[in-house]
């Protein structure tokens, strides 16, 4: 199949950042579907009034989201990388980074297989894990970490597609995952006994499927500097060091997101699986809307990349502008309407647990009604990273997220006021959030402000 390539370099920039970023949205969208169709299908199976089978899920998704994101964030050494150097043009080097790319793929995503399944009962004890829900919960993590070999290879692979400047066939192999993983979810559940096993597998396969196509794309790329040789992928040891090196802040910064997380995880579950429940329910509506606000900042971060590349500063300047706006944009509209019809998205999930519901309106209102600060912190650390310096969106986070909620949530948190009603003390917890977006943005603003004006007065840094 054929796609037609966005040239980054040329033309009007909000069109042709439209064009470029709603493949990379929908593929997000298609992903967070993903999970969304295991807990929609779960909602629909599980009968018990507690909610414990969608609540083993909700249960592994701060633990998830530690191992496998932070690899995943590796990918982003990629997109910084490659996009710089398609810009300047250099085909050879470009080569080199793409087979790398692929070499690591395969390695970080044995190693979180590996990791994942000897550390799955540790961080179910750790995060209090409700024990009606445990043993669930041990099953979709083991499953689930078998993908990841699959998860990361179609992660670095799509990173490398869409440096190409083709972001429509990430999400066309994104969309048939996604439906294999709907269809196998709802004829699993109906033939295996245990519908915890059967939505895993269903992710698993689809994952399977994913990377096996955007593999098989790269191997069809005829022309241009992303056209590679499966059977004679160029490696280069130091490239493999670059791409680390510019995605290890990211993966770091991954992780401390959901280090930070995982005691927030243990917090919720404290209130009970109705409480796990309806957490995640809402963060699965979140996920949409910020899957659009990813899709933007990594968009930001392949257009700068390029433009900086080529030396195009008005370019350079209108992407990070209109990625802004767009995102705020998103942030406002999405978050305030998803916001005003909060309990009947959160029941497409948790049917028949109203607690779950009340619970996750709470985390709707704390976190949605200021999105936009997250979008826009979002955009900066992206550009910042277009810009090479990952280290300081990195830095960053260790203090505004770890440092800040480590504090919230062994200092603040304990000494707050409980009236003993889950869904008025969880607010507690969420309110967390508000604060430590805030506190990033803030910081966010100076870095960028610093390393812009650096760039204007013709000051960029090698990568």
């Amino acid at each position: 199949m054929k796609t037609k390539n966005n040239d980054l370099l040329e033309g009007k920039i909000l069109p042709t950042l439209i064009r470029y970023s709603i493949p990379i949205i929908l593929s997000g969208l298609i992903q967070v579907f993903f999970n969304a169709a295991d807990m929609a299908v779960l909602g629909a199976f599980d009968k018990t009034p507690d909610s414990s089978a969608v609540g083993a899920i909700g249960a592994t998704g701060a633990i998830i989201g530690l191992l496998v994101n932070s690899m995943i964030g590796f990918s982003t050494g990629t997109n910084v990388l490659l996009a710089r150097v398609v810009g300047a043009k250099d085909d050879e080097r470009a080569q080199k980074i793409i087979g790398s790319s692929l070499v690591l793929s395969v390695m970080a995503g044995v190693t979180m297989l590996a990791v994942g399944i000897v550390s799955a009962p540790w961080f179910l004890d750790i995060t209090s894990c409700p024990e009606n829900s445990y043993s669930g919960a041990i099953i979709y993590m083991n499953i689930y970490f078998a993908a990841c070999p699959a998860i990361l290879v179609y992660n670095f692979a799509s990173a490398i597609i869409r440096v190409s400047g083709d972001s429509r066939s990430p999400f066309i192999y994104i969309l048939i995952s996604g439906v294999a993983n709907v269809v196998l979810n709802v004829i699993l559940c109906f033939i295996m006994e245990e519908k915890v096993a059967a939505v895993a597998i269903a992710t698993l396969v689809s994952n399977v499927v994913g990377a096996t196509l955007a593999v098989i794309h790269l191997a069809r790329i005829k022309e241009g500097p992303c056209r590679i040789n499966i059977k004679k992928l160029q490696f280069s040891w130091r490239e493999m060091g670059n791409i680390i090196l510019l995605g290890f802040p990211a993966a770091f910064t991954s992780a401390l997101y959901s280090i930070s997380n995982v005691q927030i995880q243990g917090a919720i579950n404290s209130f009970g699986s109705s409480a796990t429940a309806g957490n995640s329910a809402s963060a699965q509506v979140e996920s949409f809307i910020g899957t659009i606000v990813n899709a933007i900042a990594t968009s930001a971060m392949v257009f700068v990349g390029q433009n900086v590349g080529a030396s195009k500063r008005d370019r350079v300047k209108q992407s990070i502008r209109w990625c802004l706006v767009m995102a705020v944009v998103v942030a406002v509209v999405l978050g305030y309407g998803a916001l005003a019809v909060g309990r009947p998205l959160l029941r497409i999930f948790v049917p028949n647990d109203s607690l779950a519901v009340e619970i996750g309106r709470v985390r709707l209102a704390c976190l949605l009604s200021i999105y936009f600060v997250m979008a826009t912190d979002s955009v900066l650390s992206a550009t910042i990273k277009s810009f090479g310096y990952p280290t300081f969106p990195m830095m960053n986070s260790m203090v505004t997220v770890i440092l800040f909620r480590t504090i919230w949530m062994n200092f603040i948190y304990p000494n707050m006021t409980f009236v003993g009603d889950p869904v008025k003390d969880v607010f507690n917890v969420f309110v967390c959030y508000m604060f430590s977006w805030t506190m990033s943005l803030l910081v966010q603003t100076v870095l960028f402000a610093v390393i812009y004006g650096r760039y204007k007065k013709g000051i960029v840094k090698k990568v």
